[in-house]
């Protein structure tokens, strides 16, 4: 009867001592091919990235970024209609500088 408490308590401290091996690191797991193999959306990965680069303190663009979005005639016509429809998209998730005063151009 010791001999067979003896095998299992010798079993469990060999169970307990092993180290557990992951397969995946954390910078796998943020890595874009993965997430898009794991079926995660276009929209997900970018905001993981971003996300990434925030915490790194690193500028992170955005891949879907238009050019013609930043010149100037084109970029009021889209204020307007940012202010008209609060849905317009303008492409700012997730990225803009948080101010921590208010601004009369605050919207």
């Amino acid at each position: 009867m010791k001999n067979k408490y003896l095998i299992l308590g010798l079993i469990g401290l060999f169970i307990a001592s092993n180290q557990a091996f992951a397969e995946l690191t954390t910078s796998d797991t943020v890595n874009p091919e993965y997430l898009e193999n794991k079926g995660h959306s276009e929209a997900m990965i970018e905001a993981t990235q971003y996300c990434k680069s925030r915490a790194n303190g690193e500028k992170y663009t955005p891949k879907r970024r238009i050019p013609l979005y930043d010149k100037a005639p084109i970029k009021q016509i889209r204020y307007f209609f940012m202010n008209v429809d609060p849905a317009y998209d303008d492409e700012s998730f997730m990225n803009h500088d948080v101010k921590m005063y208010p601004h009369w151009r605050d919207y």
